[in-house]
């Protein structure tokens, strides 16, 4: 039954949040100050280079052998001498972010933890004794003949 409460209450809406927000929180994409020496720390990346046309292309597998930045756009190969990138982008630490994915994670976690600890100091069981109840549900309504009360304990 405290799993049937769980699995209706707001506990997984919250979980897929912080999921989400823990795969995107930490990072974003941002414009590198020095690409000469953030692409000689990072080989084998995926950076967004903008060359001398002022076009952006989106290199995977990025690296620099001597003055050149080479990598691949989809399938085509791409290189740009690094004196002629305008603006070179990659994914780069966000602290903002990341603590606000904490601050949001610990309190989704708490809020777990109350509806858990809530939900077991109700009845664990519940029966339909007498009388009618109608519950709204997205399939249409379900009317349900009693009352509840607490299940008998079992042995």
């Amino acid at each position: 039954m405290r799993f049937a409460r769980m699995k209706n209450s707001t506990v997984w809406t919250i979980g897929a949040g912080v999921l989400v927000l823990s795969a995107v929180g930490c990072t974003h994409i941002g414009t590198v100050g020095n690409p000469r020496a953030y692409m000689q720390d990072r080989a084998s990346t995926r950076v967004w280079v903008t060359g001398p046309d002022n076009r952006t292309v989106a290199l995977s597998h990025a690296r620099v052998a001597n003055d050149t930045l080479s990598g691949f756009d989809g399938s085509q190969y791409y290189e740009v001498a690094m004196g002629d990138v305008k603006r070179l982008q990659a994914k780069v630490p966000a602290p903002g972010n990341t603590a606000l994915a904490v601050g949001i994670g610990v309190v989704a976690a708490g809020l777990v933890v109350a509806e858990l600890t809530s939900a077991g100091s109700k009845a664990g069981c519940e029966v339909l004794v007498g009388g009618t109840q109608t519950q709204l549900y997205p399939g249409g309504p379900l009317v349900s003949q009693g009352v509840y009360a607490p299940c008998p304990p079992s042995n």
